[in-house]
C-alpha cells in the first residue's frame, strides 16, 4: 500500500485578509455601533432587539478570532515548530 492512501487530509490553509477577517471586521463595527446605541437620535433597540444584545457580537468576535488563530498557528504548535514564547511575543 502507498502511504499517502492512509494520510489524513489536511485542511486548506487560510490566509489573512480572507472572508473570516471580513466577518471579524463586521462584528467589530457592530460592537462599536452597539456602544453608541443609546446616543443615536432614536435608540437602536427600538428598531430591532438584536441591538440590545451586544454580548452576542462579542462572543462571535472572540470565537471567530480563536478559530482564525488556531488555523494559522495550530500546525506549528502541533509540530512544536513555534515556541510558545515567540507566539506570545507576537500577540502582545
Amino acid at each position: 500500500m502507498i502511504a499517502s492512501e492512509h494520510a489524513r487530509p489536511q485542511p486548506v490553509r487560510i490566509s489573512r485578509g480572507g472572508w473570516l477577517d471580513i466577518l471579524r471586521f463586521v462584528a467589530g463595527a457592530l460592537i462599536i455601533l452597539y456602544h453608541f446605541r443609546e446616543a443615536a437620535p432614536t435608540p437602536l433597540g427600538q428598531f430591532h432587539p438584536v441591538f440590545d444584545r451586544g454580548y452576542l457580537l462579542t462572543n462571535f468576535f472572540i470565537i471567530d478570532s480563536g478559530y482564525v488563530l488556531s488555523r494559522i498557528y495550530g500546525d506549528g504548535f502541533a509540530a512544536h515548530a513555534i515556541p510558545l514564547h515567540a507566539y506570545v511575543r507576537q500577540r502582545c
